[in-house]
């Protein structure tokens, strides 16, 4: 991972860049490890914001019952608590699970830890802090480096089109503040499919709104 956010972490947490260090050497050869280390290294993160926070107590429980506290608390907000909760439901499976899926599952972890590291580190250490865009690792010569390879540029293209994904999502919502009839027709839309169980994500919404647009020009 990019070093110097993690160079950060040296003076007062030096032994969660350990789990960060043995993370990143093991991601491609054992991703059923390396997903173990990066649980490990955000549950003891999230206990060390717990102690800056005054809440030492939540020490004493599970890691989910700390993020929700967390969360009610207005410590973790938004974005940065989901991703705290993703890599909570992270499982190693290990040999249940194929090479492929495994190796996924800690490359995202992988991500999640450096985007984690990068919000604490402005929060805590370094309010000027900038985090550079996240790079996947190279795999190895000692590993399967085609399938590597392959996976995250899937993985890759899938983030893309997620953040474009969101991008379009904004401009909808600032677009549909604009436009009293457009919410009217969207608002329709919203209870016709919670009536229908249907199941509506953000690029579902972004291609319905697109067609009210177009209708009401």
């Amino acid at each position: 991972m990019e070093s110097d956010v993690f160079s950060y972490l040296n003076k007062n947490y030096r032994y969660l860049n350990n789990y960060v260090r043995e993370l990143d050497e093991i991601v491609f050869t054992s991703p059923h490890s390396a997903i173990i280390k990066g649980k490990s290294f955000t549950e003891n993160l999230t206990k060390e914001i717990c102690k800056l926070e005054g809440y030492c107590l939540l020490n004493t429980i599970t890691q989910d019952e700390r993020l929700k506290k967390l969360e009610s608390e207005g410590v973790l907000k938004g974005k940065i608590y989901r991703i705290f909760n993703k890599v909570r439901r992270i499982r190693a499976t290990g040999a249940h699970d194929d090479e492929e899926k495994e190796l996924e599952k800690a490359l995202n972890m992988h991500r999640n830890i450096y985007n984690i590291t990068c919000w604490f580190v402005k929060n805590y250490i370094n309010c000027e802090f900038e985090a550079d865009p996240y790079k996947y690792p190279i795999p190895p010569k000692n590993s399967n480096i085609e399938m590597a390879s392959n996976l995250i540029k899937k993985m890759s293209k899938k983030t893309q089109e997620t953040q474009e994904t969101n991008k379009s999502y904004e401009k909808m919502i600032n677009d549909l503040n604009m436009n009293e009839k457009a919410q009217d027709i969207f608002q329709n839309f919203i209870i016709e499919s919670i009536i229908d169980n249907k199941e509506i994500d953000k690029k579902c919404l972004v291609q319905e709104f697109s067609k009210i647009q177009e209708s009401l020009k």
